[in-house]
C-alpha cells in the first residue's frame, strides 16, 4: 500500500490522486496511477485547482464521460497487458476502493484481491449500494480496507529526505586481520570463521591468539572426540577431531578452551562442540566461550 500511495505522486488529478500496484509472489508486476492518456495533458499541468469537467459544468452523474483520467487500477492492468505481464491469480493494492468499471476489469483480469485505502464516496449512494453488491459478483478471494502502519511511515519519515542511502551503520574495514598475540572479542562463531578465512590468504598461521564469542547463535558443526562437562571452575582434557586441549567451566557460567594447536578445520570443529555444550547445558554468560590458541594453522584444512 506504501507503494500505490507513491504511485499516486505521478497522478495528474487535482480532486483525487489515486495510486494502484499490482503484486504477486511478493513481486511488482505493474503500477498505475489516474491521468490521461499517453502524450495528453493532465489537469495538473493547468493548476492546482483546475479540473476539465468541472470547468464544463459537468455534475457528478456523467464524470465519466468528461473525466480526462483513466483510474489507476485499469492503468495497472494496461501496463502489464502492454508488456506481456499475466496478473492472473495477483492481488491489486489501490489508495481509492475501485469503482465499478474498474471492478469488472479486476474480475476479468483475473485478479484474485483488492486492498484499498479509502472508500470511494460518490455522491450517488445509490450507485454505492450497487457497486458494493458487484464486489460479490467479481469472485474475488479478498477485499478489504487496509492502511499503512504508523511505524511504517515513521520508518517512510527517516528514509526519504535527502540523502536515502548513506551509510546508516559504522562502515566496516575493506580487510580486517588478526595479528599474533593478541585477543579479539566477535559475535559468534560464524563471525570468526569468516574472518579467518579471508586471513588465510594473507598468511599461513597466528600465534598465541585470544578469541572472546559472545553468542553461540545457531552455529551447527559435527564433530567426534571425548568430551566431559566440567564443574564450575573445574578443568577437564579434550580431544576434538585428534587435538587435545583443556577444558574449563568460568564461574561465571561461560566456557574456557585452550589448543596448543589447531587448524580452521580443528576450530571448526571446536566451535561446533562448544556452542552445542552451551545449548544443551543453558549457559547464558557473555561472552559464551574464550578460546585460546598457541599456534592456529590457517593453511591446513
Amino acid at each position: 500500500m506504501l507503494l500505490a500511495k507513491m504511485v499516486a505522486l505521478r497522478s495528474g488529478c487535482n480532486s483525487r490522486p489515486s495510486g494502484a500496484v499490482i503484486v504477486k509472489d511478493k513481486r511488482i508486476l505493474a503500477t498505475g496511477y489516474n491521468g490521461p492518456m499517453p502524450g495528453a495533458w493532465h489537469c495538473t499541468d493547468r493548476g492546482p485547482e483546475y479540473c476539465f469537467r468541472r470547468e464544463k459544468g459537468i455534475p457528478d452523474i456523467d464524470k465519466y464521460n468528461f473525466c480526462r483520467a483513466t483510474h489507476a487500477e485499469a492503468n495497472a492492468i494496461a501496463q502489464a497487458a502492454r508488456f506481456g505481464i499475466s496478473v492472473e491469480g495477483a492481488e491489486l493494492y489501490c489508495t481509492l476502493a475501485p469503482c465499478y468499471v474498474c471492478l469488472k476489469l479486476i474480475a476479468s483480469a483475473g485478479i484474485k484481491a483488492v486492498y484499498y485505502e479509502y472508500d470511494y464516496e460518490s455522491r450517488d449512494f445509490e450507485r454505492d449500494r450497487f457497486w458494493r453488491e458487484a464486489i460479490r459478483e467479481a469472485g474475488l478471494s479478498e477485499f478489504r480496507q487496509v492502511r499503512v502502519s504508523e511505524e511504517t511511515l515513521a520508518s517512510l519519515s527517516g528514509i526519504l529526505p535527502y540523502p536515502t542511502s548513506k551509510r546508516r551503520l559504522k562502515p566496516t574495514e575493506f580487510l580486517s586481520t588478526f595479528e599474533s598475540g593478541k585477543t579479539y572479542t566477535l559475535p559468534h562463531p560464524e563471525a570468526l570463521l569468516n574472518k579467518l578465512r579471508y586471513q588465510a590468504g594473507l598468511s599461513d598461521r597466528l600465534g598465541e591468539v585470544s578469541f572472546n564469542v559472545l553468542d553461540p547463535s545457531d552455529f551447527e558443526e559435527e564433530f567426534s572426540g571425548e568430551v566431559i562437562f566440567p564443574e564450575p571452575g573445574e578443568t577437564v582434557p579434550v580431544e576434538i577431531e585428534g587435538f587435545s586441549g583443556e577444558l574449563t567451566l568460568i564461574s561465571e557460567g561461560g566456557l574456557r578452551l585452550n589448543f596448543d594447536r589447531l587448524t580452521l578445520g580443528g576450530l571448526r570443529k571446536v566451535l561446533g562442540m562448544a556452542a552445542s555444550l552451551a545449548r544443551d547445558y543453558e549457559l547464558q554468560a557473555t561472552p559464551f566461550l574464550t578460546l585460546k590458541i598457541a599456534t592456529l594453522d590457517l593453511k591446513e584444512g
